[in-house]
């Protein structure tokens, strides 16, 4: 009886003790968002992961394609 008690106890537990806030999160597009990403928080439909690295090592996923802007005006 008092295994059946743990392990329901553990069962029901166990999702409450999960991060609540994930690190990285891996989208349906295989795409790997990082906190800093600008779409980390519009992503909604993901995988969560505590580190970049763990979400890279996932067959095909990848990290978003940043565009770097280019400066204004030239070198003097």
């Amino acid at each position: 009886m008092k295994t059946m008690t743990m392990i329901l106890m553990l069962m029901v537990a166990g999702p409450a003790m999960a991060d609540p806030k994930p690190q990285v999160k891996l989208s349906r597009s295989g795409i790997c968002h990082g906190v800093d990403s600008p779409w980390f928080a519009r992503v909604s439909n993901f995988k969560a992961f505590k580190t970049m690295a763990d979400c890279l090592a996932v067959e095909g996923a990848r990290e978003p394609k940043r565009k770097k802007k280019k400066a204004k005006g030239g070198t003097q």
